[in-house]
């Protein structure tokens, strides 16, 4: 079996082995830098900037189990994560969803939103538990074009619209979970 191992600058190697089959095969590198993709079936080596617009470049996920309370009109983050994005031109889909939701009284009222950077960019939810004690989910999805390709911090902020009684997230350990997906453009 031929190998090829090409060592890296300070260290470490990539190492490249030849498959058994008949013939030969091609691999064809690209004359851009970055990271690189390979097709299965031809062996073309795509740069990941050239791949079709609404493709799925990265996945980055945070999830929270303990349930929190809300009392205040204040918002306050349940959730967050960290993205950084490939390219100025790329979107990031958000999506959220919580379990096990209510209010204590019929003043009690849950609000959402997504948060971009510590600034609010879309309320998803509102008067969620108006009527007591009803245990539900919640969800939002959002599509933002943040334009850049420095590292973006989103959350999920709730509060208790009304500031009476008490709103709650996540009781019987009932997950948030915040998904973030960079999608080429």
């Amino acid at each position: 079996m031929a190998q090829i191992v090409v060592s890296g600058d300070t260290s470490g190697s990539c190492t490249l082995v030849a498959p058994a089959v008949a013939g030969s095969t091609v691999l064809t590198l690209p004359a851009v830098s970055g990271t690189v993709i390979t097709t299965g079936t031809t062996g073309q080596v795509i740069p990941k900037a050239a791949l079709p617009t609404g493709s799925v470049l990265q996945v980055v996920q945070a999830t929270v189990v303990v349930a929190s309370a809300y009392t205040t009109a204040t918002p306050t983050s349940r959730v967050s994560l960290s993205i950084t994005p490939s390219a100025t031109s790329s979107k990031i889909l958000l999506m959220y969803t919580a379990g096990d939701c209510f209010s204590s009284a019929s003043t009690a009222i849950l609000s959402s939103a997504f948060y971009k950077n510590a600034a609010s960019i879309l309320q998803f939810t509102s008067e969620i538990g108006r009527n007591g004690t009803v245990y539900t989910a919640i969800s939002g999805q959002y599509l933002d074009s943040p334009a850049t390709i420095s590292a973006i911090t989103y959350a999920v902020y709730h509060w208790n619209k009304n500031a009476t009684g008490t709103t709650s997230v996540g009781d019987s350990a009932m997950p948030s979970v915040l998904t973030a997906m960079e999608i080429s453009a």
